[in-house]
């Protein structure tokens, strides 16, 4: 299955027709992190947005530099990272953490 057919799967992207899905999915970089590595932190600038297509991302909403470690667990096919569609220098609100390894997807927002 392509990028553009698991973001249809999603709440945010559900609505697009095939050519603005295939637009997104062209700028999309698909990566690996390792378990256990970090994907943002905390007042990171937010430039991404994130898909996940396949894994687990524990989401540990921050409070300066005290992280909540509980965090929810985002499960694959999930967009997440939304600070980065805040207009004029977004920062995270949140760390997030891989918690199985499998490969996700940034998509530049600006």
């Amino acid at each position: 299955m392509s990028i553009a057919d698991d973001l249809a799967k999603t709440e945010l992207f559900q609505d697009l027709d095939s050519v603005a899905l295939q637009k997104i999915a062209a700028i999309a970089k698909k990566t690996e992190f390792d378990e256990g590595d970090t994907l943002y932190q905390f007042g990171d600038d937010a430039s991404d947005l994130y898909f996940s297509q396949k894994g687990r991302i524990r989401f540990s909403l921050g409070v300066s530099s005290r992280p909540d470690r509980s965090g929810a667990i985002i499960d694959p096919g999930h967009v997440f990272g939304w600070a980065a569609l805040l207009p004029e220098n977004p920062r995270r609100v949140a760390t997030a953490m891989r918690v199985w390894t499998q490969p996700w997807t940034p998509l530049p927002t600006r």
